[in-house]
């Protein structure tokens, strides 16, 4: 039987870890945000200019492997030994943007090194079941997102005949704008991988497959 997942970061669930309020633009750009959010971005950096980089909250003790963000997208950033361990099994990733730290608020983190955290871009392996999720259809067979459906948010549930068989991927978008896409989904070969190398502050989700 086959069981996919998604990747997500785990905060809710653990304490201590170091916690990412938003971050500043960087001179190498953000491609891993939607159009939509950048510009909004664009907006809100013109009236609160920040430096370039996450800035940590306070109150974090440990550096997490996966390292929660509550500003816009990406939900987490991922560290550099994640990102080798994935490129070891040959996952296959787009492009990888480092996301420096500008500010650190928590005391106890300013005297412990920091690793590299990075913002994964993941390509397409699967499509959403958009009838089996709720959405209703146009006559182009592409879903009708407004209204969404009821009750929302309904969880994706997902076609396993369309997925590629990549060990890490994201859903294909079903708006107007193909990509970027930062979704980690991935197998079990990838939670296994996971499990051996200890990583922290991370949990896998069961995908709903039909």
């Amino acid at each position: 039987m086959t069981v996919l997942f998604k990747l997500e970061e785990a905060s809710a669930d653990s304490k201590g870890f170091a916690w990412a309020s938003g971050f500043g633009a960087l001179p190498t750009g953000t491609s891993f945000l939607h159009p939509t959010e950048q510009a909004l971005m664009d907006r809100f950096w013109k009236v609160n200019p920040m430096r370039p980089g996450m800035t940590i909250d306070p109150g974090g003790r440990n550096w997490p492997d996966f390292l929660g963000h509550g500003g816009s997208a990406p939900s987490f950033f991922t560290c550099e030994r994640v990102v080798e361990s994935l490129r070891s099994i040959g996952a296959p990733m787009g492009r990888i943007t480092e996301m420096p730290i500008a500010d650190i608020d928590a005391k106890v983190l300013k005297s412990k090194p920091a690793p590299k955290y990075y913002v994964i871009e993941t390509i397409p392996g699967i499509e959403v079941d958009l009838v089996a999720t709720g959405f209703k259809l146009d006559a182009q067979g592409k879903a009708i997102v407004n209204p969404a459906p009821n009750p929302w948010p309904s969880p994706y549930r997902y076609r396993l005949d369309s997925w590629n068989e990549t060990d890490l991927f994201a859903y294909r978008h079903f708006g107007p704008n193909d990509g970027p896409y930062i979704d980690m989904l991935c197998t079990e070969r990838v939670k296994e991988l996971a499990e051996k190398e200890g990583w922290t502050n991370v949990r896998f989700k069961p995908l709903e497959l039909v």
